[in-house]
């Protein structure tokens, strides 16, 4: 959990095949439903995408936002970087899918 700020950086990891999809997801503490995030960059990922912008004012509020890109040698990935409107708490975490 990262205190008040409107970058965005989850952290990177290694993949151990080629092809990989990989799935970056960070949260904030809006109380909003409006879109917060905004370009997702990544230079080890092609086609690095927005997937999810999301948000609810339903209780405290809060949401997320997924990015997605392809990791195509096996290998380690930085960080997927993104910005957000608004400074907030957030959680950030990322996932590496193996191909079908």
């Amino acid at each position: 959990l990262v205190d008040g700020t409107t970058a965005v950086s989850v952290p990177g990891a290694t993949t151990t095949i080629a092809n990989c999809l990989v799935v970056a997801i960070a949260s904030h503490g809006i109380d909003s439903a409006a879109a917060r995030f905004a370009s997702w960059a990544n230079a080890d990922l092609a086609d690095v995408t927005e997937i999810v912008d999301a948000g609810s004012t339903s209780g405290n509020g809060g949401g997320f936002g997924v990015a997605a890109g392809a990791k195509v040698a096996a290998g380690a990935y930085g960080a997927t970087t993104a910005t957000r409107a608004v400074a907030s708490r957030q959680g950030r975490v990322s996932l590496a899918l193996i191909p079908a």
